[in-house]
């Protein structure tokens, strides 16, 4: 192409600059979230950094319980998942909501797209730090089901959007000056609750007048934030409302509205129903030592007469998640154990009627689960396979995949990886995965190695903020190794490898 003149070249660096349209950028962000139908039929090769770079990711990006992640529809045929996929070319990522029929092996249908992403905070004592990473995005069904609501950012701004379950009538149903952090339906529907800070706007506000004369490096700058602007020290006050969904009025929150929004006290957390829940006792989860601020987790509940038994006698520490079962006596419940707690089990329990059955036990990493009648839905990865969707059997605990949002791994080499088992200089038991290139020797063989920490549960993207692609570097001929549990590693094990 042949450019004649000035106004050609500034014809062009406009075209070049103009945002694309919304309708536009919806389309493509839409595209870049549901694989294409040849993804897991390409020629097997080696893991490269964006293969790992453009994971379509199911909630949070790292291994964690994620329990708001998933939602079923309240007649339990159908669930809602939050989707997001970096698109490193525009800077930016495309975020979805779907809808996946349990039912069918039909696709997941995207029912909302974006390309801003949710970001969160850390709230200690009022204290409000700018973290600047994905917030976990949970669909909120109505009780009718005739709605998906959910957190969407669009021109800087979050608010509550819903839409149909079909993917109609999409729109924002609050109009917040500030952040919307987080929100609830009421009991029949007609009004959804949320929390904002406003006071956080009007101190940011504050701050960034200070940025003629430049800040002054102190207490107010967290480096995990990634921005140079510093957080306002003082406490932030959070505020309620609720918005009549018919008429858009909103107003401030009653007590009893706000209740729906304030986490449980004292360690306490009740048991999630299932749908279509008859279970006739109350169940929960609490510390097994409520004087203990950070003892392990146990699951109780409370038989006919108010007697409380609880799972500790069948070993059931370190608890993590409680669900009724749906139809009968029955809970399900998932909890750390194994070598340094490296292990997730599902146990299937009728409390008063002997010990807990177990369902299921990976190395593996479960996420986001949600008991429908008396099947688990989750997410679920293993080292090597990035989180997909699957259906747990209540009865024998057999799992079936119900989407994979990332086929092309099922052809692309990740290494060999070893889970390995030591106790460290404090007796404290710990664990690692130690991952090697597939082409070398199991004995003998002498590999630069980078060692990454924090933990290691779940797929390995990445280690902490995925700022190490693992598979990437073995493909290269280097050896991982992969630290777990780096909270219980006070000081440096002294441990060799040899290969």
């Amino acid at each position: 192409m042949r450019i004649s003149n000035l106004m050609e070249i500034i014809a062009l660096a406009a075209a070049a600059i103009t945002p694309v349209s919304t309708a536009c950028a919806a389309q493509d962000c839409a595209e870049r979230l549901v694989p294409s139908p040849d993804e897991g039929a390409i020629a097997p090769r080696a893991t490269t950094p964006e293969d790992l770079l453009s994971l379509r990711d199911i909630g949070q990006s790292y291994a964690t319980v994620d329990a708001a992640t998933l939602t079923l529809s309240p007649d339990g045929r159908s669930i809602a998942f939050p989707m997001r996929v970096a698109d490193a070319e525009r800077n930016r990522y495309c975020t979805g909501i779907f809808v996946k029929a349990l039912d069918t092996d039909s696709a997941p249908v995207a029912i909302d797209t974006g390309d801003e992403v949710v970001t969160g905070d850390l709230s200690q004592w009022g204290v409000v730090v700018p973290y600047n990473f994905p917030s976990p995005i949970r669909p909120n069904w109505s009780p009718d089901g005739t709605r998906i609501a959910f957190l969407k950012k669009r021109d800087g701004r979050t608010q509550v959007w819903s839409v149909r379950p079909d993917g109609g009538g999409g729109g924002a149903l609050t109009a917040s000056t500030s952040d919307v952090t987080a929100f609830a339906w009421s009991a029949g529907g007609a009004n959804l609750v949320y929390s904002a800070r406003p006071a956080l706007d009007v101190r940011r506000r504050e701050i960034e007048a200070d940025a003629r004369d430049g800040y002054r490096y102190g207490d107010g700058h967290f480096p995990m934030s990634m921005s140079g602007v510093p957080y306002p020290l003082d406490p932030i006050e959070i505020a309620y409302f609720a918005v009549d969904v018919a008429t858009g009025t909103t107003r401030a929150a009653t007590d009893s509205e706000r209740a729906l929004l304030i986490p449980p006290v004292n360690g306490i957390q009740p048991a999630r129903n299932a749908i279509n829940n008859d279970t006739p006792f109350a169940a929960w989860m609490r510390r097994s030592d409520p004087d203990r601020v950070y003892s392990p987790m146990i699951a109780a509940a409370s038989l006919p007469g108010g007697v409380e038994i609880d799972c500790r006698s069948y070993g059931c520490e370190h608890v993590i998640d409680l669900w009724t079962a749906g139809k009968g006596n029955d809970l399900f419940y998932l909890q750390r154990q194994g070598w340094g707690l490296s292990e997730m089990a599902l146990y299937r329990w009728r409390p008063g009627a002997g010990a807990p059955r177990r369902l299921l036990i990976t190395k593996g990493n479960l996420a986001g689960c949600q008991a429908a009648a008396r099947d688990i839905v989750c997410g679920f990865e293993l080292s090597t396979e990035p989180r997909r969707l699957v259906r747990i059997d209540g009865r024998t605990g057999a799992m079936r995949t119900l989407f994979d949002p990332n086929p092309i791994f099922r052809r692309l080499s990740t290494g060999k990886v070893k889970r390995l088992h030591w106790t460290n200089d404090f007796g404290i038991e710990t664990f690692a995965d130690l991952v090697l290139p597939v082409q070398i020797a199991d004995h003998g063989t002498r590999l630069p190695m980078v060692v990454t920490t924090y933990t290691s549960r779940g797929f390995l993207r990445g280690a902490t903020g995925d700022e190490v692609p693992i598979f990437a570097l073995v493909a290269r001929g280097y050896a991982v190794l992969s630290l777990g549990g780096v909270d219980k590693l006070a000081a440096a094990s002294r441990f060799a490898i040899r290969v």
